[in-house]
């Protein structure tokens, strides 16, 4: 799977904060780079709360990047998002989504929940 040397620095940013780990930040690029770009020191938080639309996220129970209760967090958070569904993916890891040879009823239930 392609991933960006930003994007693993970015996962390690979160994961390594003393902040509260259920907050999802902008990317850190030291004191004088977020002053120019966020005007700030530190990078702003996302707020999840503005999210309006229909989400629907999953989770597999061997993800080593996102479990259950943070999965739960990030409901809570979107507190005013018009319809909210989770969907807990038993023996399925991070990568299963991308790489997994039995997505065809994934697939299937992701279509269903766009129309």
């Amino acid at each position: 799977m392609p991933i960006s040397v930003k994007s693993i620095q970015h996962y390690l940013q979160m994961r390594t904060s003393d902040e509260d780990a259920r907050a999802f930040k902008q990317f850190d690029y030291g004191f004088v780079e977020n002053m120019k770009r966020y005007d700030q020191p530190i990078p702003p938080v996302f707020d999840l709360g503005l999210i309006k639309q229909k989400v629907r996220l999953y989770c597999g129970t061997k993800d080593k990047f996102m479990n259950i209760y943070a999965m739960s967090a990030i409901l809570v958070a979107m507190q005013n998002s018009e319809e909210k569904e989770f969907e807990k993916k038993v023996e399925w890891g991070h990568q299963t989504f991308y790489f997994g040879k039995d997505l065809g009823p994934f697939v299937d239930t992701m279509e269903r929940s766009l129309k």
